[in-house]
């Protein structure tokens, strides 16, 4: 609500002039919403900003297809559209939130009013802002925007070793050296997770000394307030001792920090994903925070535990997070916003279908949980999903709720199942059907890839490459390119579809919306390919509970 509330100002009464400053609408309203809302309210909304959004942004800026901030040269509305992602949202906020601590905010709100006031009911660019907060007193912005706004991809962020005690080492997108100065906070920490420092860096150059950190620390985490844009290395020795010492570090934002370095290590290849999958099973036992619960537990789920472990382990792996979710359910407050996010990923991670026949019909529900609309319908994809809900069971479940969201959920369910005539009908749909709603062609597509469903669904995998292409002309916009990403087959993680996805990307007429979702796909299905390539031999030592 706060971000819509803030379009009034960026978007509404003040418009940019064209999409090339997308940002100055999105980044906007993403930043102030956050801001005010974590002002105003108890509502924790920058953890809630660095686990959600900023993993968003930080997937897309890793991507082939990322983009500077602002000034993209976007030739129409069209092409503009395809940028309209987590780095024009999540990146470009936290690219404010950097200026803000640069300027301060005499500053920083002197230049907004200024640019607003000036431009009311009329049109705008970047000249004008980076003018109106220069007459507010800021120096230098132009370096510091081509550097922050220009450039796409992500700095790194890594503590050194040097003589005189730790320093943080800044490197560029891809390896290259980088001028994005970063206005920070370090932390260190004890094995117990026990805070010992924390002082402001700022990081000018590609080492820079840190003073008031002890070198003999079990942890240095740079941007322990989550203030910056980066990636944040730890040392892989770091990550094993993570899975007792996260939940015990009593700072929230320092706590999001170490959940995205974990997810950007993993999909790196930085970190084996045999040791990443501890940290969830154990640390989440102690996470206080219901957004970042679900969030996590919707990430081990789907993607630690869906595509970067291999087939072998990844049904011991689910039910090891299972049943720390249970853990956490009957722990947790009844009622709270804990318990339920917990519920919500115990639904995703189980798979024993009678617990979960016996939710819905309301027996061994735990004390503090309802099981309404949608926590029903959840339990009955889950079920589906194990090929132990009927078609029947569903159509009768749909009959009893004929909103438009059941009949997402029924959409869901029906591909979901692993039944060979009910994927053949969702690809159907999918692929030829101009008619069906928008949400329920998402849900279908979501549905029908599932990992434990991967020799079914295989001859689906070249079916993808060959009609993919067909949709464009049947749909419009972003309809194509979700279709194209969703419908994608993500479980498929092998060389073959690897090589599919470039064969594809080589057609001189395809779709730009639908190239832009395989390309970034792709990309998704590499990470995996190459993260299964690098910890082969290590996986099968998955521990045991």
């Amino acid at each position: 609500i706060a971000h819509e509330m803030a379009h009034m100002w960026f978007g509404d009464l003040v418009t940019m002039r064209w999409w090339d400053d997308l940002w100055l609408n999105e980044s906007f309203a993403e930043y102030l919403g956050e801001r005010v809302t974590d002002r105003v309210t108890e509502h924790d909304a920058w953890v809630e900003f660095g686990i959600q959004r900023k993993s968003w942004g930080y997937t897309a800026d890793r991507r082939p297809s990322t983009h500077p901030v602002a000034g993209n040269g976007a030739a129409d509305a069209a092409s503009a559209l395809n940028d309209f992602d987590g780095i024009s949202y999540a990146k470009g906020a936290s690219v404010l939130r950097q200026l803000a601590a640069r300027l301060g905010d005499d500053v920083f709100l002197d230049g907004l009013r200024r640019h607003v006031d000036q431009h009311a009911y009329g049109n705008a660019e970047f000249a004008d802002l980076i003018s109106a907060w220069t007459a507010a007193g800021a120096r230098d912005l132009p370096a510091w925007s081509d550097a922050w706004l220009r450039q796409a991809g992500l700095d790194t962020l890594a503590v050194e070793a040097t003589e005189a005690g730790p320093g943080l080492r800044r490197t560029g997108p891809g390896g290259s050296a980088s001028t994005r100065p970063h206005a920070i906070t370090v932390a260190s920490f004890d094995e117990s997770g026990h805070e010992l420092a924390r002082v402001p860096a700022v990081v000018q150059d590609d080492l820079t000394p840190v003073t008031g950190i002890r070198a003999d620390a079990a942890l240095v985490l740079p941007d322990a307030g989550d203030d910056t844009w980066a990636k944040i290395w730890l040392p892989e020795r770091s990550w094993p001792a993570m899975a007792n010492m996260l939940g015990q570090i009593a700072d929230p934002l320092s706590r999001a920090v170490i959940w995205n370095a974990l997810r950007v290590a993993v999909t790196d290849a930085d970190l084996d994903p045999a040791v990443a999958v501890e940290i969830p099973v154990r640390a989440l036992l102690d996470e206080p925070n219901d957004t970042v619960v679900s969030t996590v537990l919707r990430w081990s789920t789907d993607v630690l535990i869906g595509r970067y472990l291999p087939d072998d382990v990844r049904g011991r792996a689910l039910a090891r997070l299972a049943d720390t979710a249970h853990h956490m359910v009957h722990r947790a407050g009844a009622g709270s916003g804990r318990q339920l996010a917990a519920a919500r990923g115990l639904v995703r991670a189980w798979s024993d279908a009678d617990g979960l026949r016996g939710w819905l019909a309301d027996d061994g529900v735990p004390d503090g949980i309802e099981i309404d609309a949608e926590l029903r319908w959840a339990v009955l994809e889950r079920l589906s999903v194990l090929g132990a809900a009927s078609a029947e069971q569903i159509d009768a479940e749909a009959a009893g709720d004929r909103t438009t969201q059941g009949a997402v959920h029924a959409a869901y369910c029906r591909a979901a199942r692993p039944d060979a005539m009910a994927k053949q009908r969702a690809w159907h749909t999918l692929m030829t059907d101009a008619e069906c709603s928008n949400y329920e062609l998402y849900a279908m597509a979501d549905a029908f890839w599932q990992p434990s469903q991967a020799e079914l669904t295989q001859p689906f995998v070249a079916r993808y490459f060959d009609e993919i292409r067909g949709t464009a002309p049947i749909r419009s916009g972003w309809v194509v390119a979700r279709i194209a990403e969703y419908a994608y087959p993500s479980t498929a993680v092998d060389a073959a579809t690897v090589a599919r996805t470039e064969r594809l990307l080589a057609h001189p007429d395809l779709d730009e919306h639908i190239r832009r979702s395989v390309i970034d796909a792709g990309d998704d299905l590499r990470r995996a390919v190459r993260s299964r390539e690098t910890f082969a031999s290590s996986s099968s030592g998955l521990r045991n509970p």
